[in-house]
């Protein structure tokens, strides 16, 4: 715990060994990090195969697509 201004402000170091709300964080870490690597190729074999129906339209969803596609890796690596 560390008090930044008195006593309103205060900043609590904490880990979260899972994803959102804490999902997965009582499973193995072996098959937690597995869990999480499948998932994320499956939502990017799925942008991929929508960045492939796109088909030279819509230049601005092909954009869309890769942001979150670097989201999806950058939460992969995290």
């Amino acid at each position: 715990r560390h008090t930044v201004f008195a006593s309103w402000w205060q900043h609590v170091y904490a880990e979260n060994n899972g994803a959102a709300f804490s999902l997965g964080a009582s499973l193995p870490d072996s098959v937690r990090r597995g869990f999480f690597i499948v998932v994320t190729l499956v939502a990017l074999a799925a942008l991929g195969v929508y960045h492939h129906r796109l088909n030279g339209t819509q230049p601005w969803n092909r954009v869309a697509l890769a942001l979150i596609a670097g989201g999806a890796v950058g939460n992969l690596v995290d």
